[in-house]
């Protein structure tokens, strides 16, 4: 059995094929602009603390929060969190803000820091990572916690 078309149907039924393969209405629902991308997400950490020197008025310690972003390609703010805590009381806080620019999808960017003196002590040293986009949509957060006995 063959079957004829009415040469309308025929061109409507081109156009919708064409329309399907082109991306255009029928073939999603996202919006013009390419869509809602999703917020940043941190996929791995690694935190490390270096100790550079030897007990004394010279002894610094490095440290570093190295972070496997997932974001959309654009400005990009790892914003870092450390803190001293002895119990619940916390002793020192501080926030430090890297602008930097993400080039992939999924990329590894790193931030490195000197301790400061009031950061030094007994108690729990924590460091906490995050991600902002250019929404200011917050990623998930990393931490890291040292406990120094001194």
């Amino acid at each position: 059995m063959r079957t004829v078309l009415a040469p309308n149907l025929t061109a409507s039924l081109v156009l919708a094929g064409a329309l399907v393969f082109l991306g255009g209405p029928a073939a999603s629902s996202r919006p013009a602009g390419g869509g809602a991308s999703k917020p940043p997400r941190i996929l791995q950490s690694q935190f490390t603390m270096l100790d550079n020197g030897k007990p004394g008025p010279e002894y610094q310690v490095t440290l570093r929060a190295k972070l496997q972003v997932a974001a959309a390609p654009g400005p990009l703010k790892l914003r870092v969190r450390e803190r001293l805590k002895l119990g619940s009381k916390i002793d020192g806080e501080n926030v430090r803000s890297l602008n930097v620019r993400q080039t992939r999808a999924t990329e590894w960017h790193s931030v490195d820091w000197k301790l400061e003196d009031r950061f030094f002590g007994i108690g729990e040293y924590e460091v906490q990572a995050t991600a902002v986009d250019a929404k200011g949509r917050t990623s998930n957060p990393r931490s890291k916690s040292w406990i120094t006995k001194d």
